[in-house]
């Protein structure tokens, strides 16, 4: 456990250091922001707050979320954590202060996490979605106490959706939105799982980030 904390820690340092380099300081450059600063303070970062953007309007703390334990393997969804083991997830959790996602799917030329360094990532294709547009897309399906009971009921085995042939639960009336848990993690975390064609109408801006290219999907701004 203590050697894949570690190797997640190393990957995700590393990851932080690429989109400093070659994300955050190409906005800052180009006037998008002006001006980013990465949290140093474990407090911060356990509220949920990575960097803060600063845009001509407002401060956008940041919490960067990416599928590390996938790299490379361009998965077209996101999982957002809703429950685990007795405790709320971070995307139910209405205590921390984060006011918007940085989603990334991150490809590298090392997939070992333990030995991941900044240079050896070699795109990372990422989406800033502030979370109340999210929390609102998903609420017109599914409010949050029903949310959170569906999870419960799952980590104990009582949920009544009806599970596909891939062991998913989907929201009734929303099949790109679907329920799992990960039994064999000693968190039993239970994931609503979002499909990325969701996430790109829901994010305010998409960007495919390479070291020697920035490409920028529609709308540049980070500020609502």
């Amino acid at each position: 456990m203590e050697s894949k904390f570690k190797s997640d820690k190393r990957g995700e340092e590393a990851l932080a250091s690429f989109l400093d380099t070659y994300l955050y300081s190409e906005m800052l450059e180009d006037n998008i922001v002006v001006d980013f600063r990465r949290t140093e303070d474990k407090q911060t970062q356990l509220s949920g707050i990575d960097l803060v953007l600063t845009t001509g309007k407002r401060d956008v703390r940041v919490d960067e979320k990416s599928t590390l334990q996938y790299i490379n393997k361009d998965i077209p969804t996101f999982a957002m954590e809703i429950y685990y083991r007795g405790n709320t997830g971070w995307f139910m959790n209405d205590g921390l202060q984060t006011d918007a996602y940085l989603f990334v799917w991150p490809r590298a030329a090392v997939t070992d996490l333990s030995a991941i360094a900044p240079e050896d990532f070699t795109r990372c294709d990422c989406m800033l979605v502030y979370k109340q547009v999210l929390r609102k897309y998903v609420r017109s399906f599914l409010p949050d106490e029903d949310l959170m009971r569906a999870a419960q009921a799952l980590d104990r085995e009582g949920l009544d959706w009806e599970p596909d042939k891939w062991g998913r639960y989907p929201v009734p009336d929303n099949p790109d939105l679907y329920l799992t848990i990960s039994r064999q993690l000693h968190e039993r975390p239970v994931n609503l799982v979002i499909k990325k064609r969701i996430l790109k109408r829901l994010c305010r801006f998409e960007v495919i980030v390479e070291k020697d290219n920035i490409q920028f999907l529609g709308n540049r701004t980070a500020h609502r």
